[in-house]
């Protein structure tokens, strides 16, 4: 979790702590085109009613382990782990929803901001991809590279979000074949593509679909990811394409990485490899996926 406060600045304003090179940066959403969507409160109406169903469950499930303490009826752990990992894995929802809402108001607002640094960006991207098998335990994912350090600019927390939101993506809708990610870069620019083997010939116009043609009519969790991963990709000068077969799909995101030295790599690696932390992110991504 980041300390102290970040503040939103009009336009491009920039911040530079001469210490730690730490950059804080607005950017106006109007500038890079990011659709306005859910301006009408109205819409959150389907929201509101994903976000009662986790409630409810834990509500149920809270109210289910009240009797079995009353009444002293536990008669083995399996009942209490079972209430506690279900209270568990609709905070996650909840966490996520509430999250995203988040995100989307900022975006809406003009008030979405980046905390720049200086990473290298192999070390994010590799931490961030091994640890999902961890928590999604039937899927194996294979990260593949041609570097071995490569340093660009970003935020960190944002960039790793979107890549979740396309490997949760990928997760769900993958058949039991391996997911791919490759990370590949040249002098401007880095690549960081996902692929993986679709369970339905369909897929990929589904896939498409949603991620060419933004709608606000669209409130599930796959059209919110995806704005939410093309507005802090659009913010970092960079893109997305969907591609591939009938049998195949990819996503690739492309970005701009310039001329950066190890020496003013001055991000600290226990926030890149804390895996505790990346697990966390990773079971709140995750959550709803069945």
């Amino acid at each position: 979790m980041k300390k102290g406060r970040v503040i939103s600045f009009p336009r491009n304003i920039k911040i530079e702590n001469p210490v730690n090179s730490l950059n804080v940066v607005a950017k106006d959403a109007e500038a890079e085109k990011v659709l306005n969507v859910y301006e009408n409160h109205d819409e959150y109406r389907s929201i509101v009613d994903a976000v009662n169903k986790p409630l409810n469950i834990i509500h149920g499930n809270t109210q289910l382990l009240e009797l079995l303490i009353e009444k002293e009826n536990i008669t083995s752990n399996y009942q209490l782990d079972r209430c506690m990992d279900s209270i568990k894995q609709n905070c996650y929802k909840l966490t996520k929803m509430i999250n995203n809402i988040i995100e989307i108001q900022k975006i809406v607002t003009k008030k979405f901001s980046l905390c720049y640094n200086v990473v290298n960006i192999v070390e994010m991207v590799e931490n961030t991809v091994l640890n999902v098998p961890k928590v999604i335990k039937d899927k194996k994912i294979i990260f593949d590279t041609n570097l071995e350090e490569k340093f660009i600019l970003c935020d960190v927390e944002k960039i790793q979000k979107s890549i979740l939101i396309l490997l949760g993506t990928a997760v769900r809708f993958s058949n039991d074949e391996d997911i791919i990610v490759k990370l590949k870069g040249k002098d401007s620019y880095i690549n960081i593509i996902i692929s993986f083997k679709n369970k339905d010939s369909k897929d990929l116009n589904y896939i498409i679909n949603k991620m060419d043609n933004l709608s606000t009519e669209c409130h599930d969790d796959i059209s919110i990811g995806f704005h939410i991963c093309k507005a802090i990709v659009g913010f970092h000068e960079g893109s997305i394409v969907v591609g591939g077969t009938e049998d195949e799909i990819s996503f690739n995101i492309e970005l701009p990485c310039g001329d950066r030295e190890p020496i003013y790599y001055l991000y600290g690696n226990n926030k890149i490899t804390n895996n505790e932390n990346t697990i966390e992110k990773i079971k709140i991504e995750f959550s709803d996926i069945e």
